[in-house]
């Protein structure tokens, strides 16, 4: 086996002074409706074609995703422009992690922004909104898990958003020999 990249765990302790960002001109956040889930989880899978580690979404994959016991679209954030998602941040809140590890953490997740609207602002200004969404909630803490490799640059992102990393781990692999 080998080292084929880094993840990193990244926790914000506490969710005051969570940054006043702005989404660029024309794009809007709205409420999640059942209608939606299709294009944003075909969102989301776009913004990861060719990506370290992507698999090819299968009709599985998207029973998965429809059918998740810890997602909860109203905590959701997603930037649309028209009837096309540019971003978005599934957060979501495991209870019984929660009570099993006595903390009050949500996690803020599935980050992704459209390859052509990347730059702009829009996962930080989602981030920001998902932080604040997480603290009415009653959530003292946010996490969320990032390939330190990431092409965007999402580490860095997301430590001037307030997260610190708090673990590494090593995603391994196997030379397959044909």
């Amino acid at each position: 086996y080998r080292v084929a990249r880094f993840e990193a765990v990244m926790v914000r302790a506490n969710l005051d002074d969570i940054l006043e960002l702005a989404l660029p001109d024309g794009v809007e956040v709205r409420p999640v409706l059942p209608d939606d889930l299709r294009t944003i989880w075909n969102a989301h899978n776009a913004a990861f074609a060719g990506s370290f580690g992507h698999q090819e979404p299968t009709e599985k994959h998207w029973i998965e995703f429809r059918d998740d016991p810890l997602a909860d679209s109203s905590l959701w954030k997603v930037a649309w422009v028209g009837d096309e998602v540019v971003g978005q941040i599934r957060s979501f809140i495991n209870q019984e992690e929660n009570e099993t590890l006595h903390r009050l953490r949500g996690y803020t997740e599935h980050i992704s922004t459209h390859a052509d609207w990347r730059g702009r602002g829009i996962a930080s200004a989602l981030l920001a909104l998902s932080l604040r969404e997480l603290r009415d909630q009653g959530m003292t803490e946010a996490a969320l898990g990032v390939d330190t490799e990431n092409p965007a640059d999402a580490f860095a992102i997301y430590e001037r958003l307030g997260f610190r990393r708090t673990a590494y781990e090593a995603v391994l692999d196997k030379p397959v020999v044909l």
